[in-house]
């Protein structure tokens, strides 16, 4: 969706600039929250480009890149504030055949669910005594599903969901 510039390059207010490999995105809003700047430029054209635009914030993302672009900035009178990425989680279902992360809610809940189910099997032994790598093992054998003892872990622990074909394996196993 790209929206329409309403605002006037003059009134620009905060700039932020998404910084990549070759090329940085820049997209510009003046103090009413209008649209007034949205272009993709060279990373040599950086210094040409803010010559020319209204002194303003430019935020950026913490990058590799971000100091030497922030000291571009405030050279040309700029205020530049780099900020940490922020951590972001789906919140949708992922389709078939998409990695989509899975909230996080959900796969806490599996968590809870899978280690209730082990703990209910007969033949598992406690956590001290090697479930992860029990879980593991039944899993190759009786599902023919090879996993590594950490993505177990990361199912137990409701850090992550299994795969459709694992989830199967799991079903079938418990």
């Amino acid at each position: 969706m790209c929206a329409k510039m309403t605002g006037r390059t003059e009134d620009l207010a905060v700039v932020g600039i998404d910084i990549g490999k070759d090329s940085f995105n820049l997209v510009g809003f003046d103090r009413a929250g209008q649209l007034v700047v949205r272009k993709k430029i060279k990373r040599f054209a950086l210094t040409a480009t803010f010559e020319q635009l209204p002194r303003c914030v430019a935020g950026l993302e913490a990058c590799l890149s971000a100091h030497f672009v922030s000291r571009i900035l405030n050279a040309l009178e700029h205020d530049a504030n780099i900020r940490k990425a922020q951590a972001r989680v789906a919140l949708v279902r992922p389709t078939a055949g998409s990695r989509a992360q899975v909230p996080q809610k959900t796969a806490i809940e599996f968590g809870e669910r899978l280690s209730q189910a082990v703990e209910a099997y007969p033949s598992a032994p406690t956590t001290a005594h090697g479930r992860l790598s029990w879980l593991q093992r039944e899993l190759k054998k009786h599902g023919g599903v090879k996993v590594s003892v950490n993505m177990v872990h990361t199912w137990m622990h409701g850090l992550s969901r299994p795969r459709d074909d694992n989830l199967r394996a799991l079903a079938r196993l418990l």
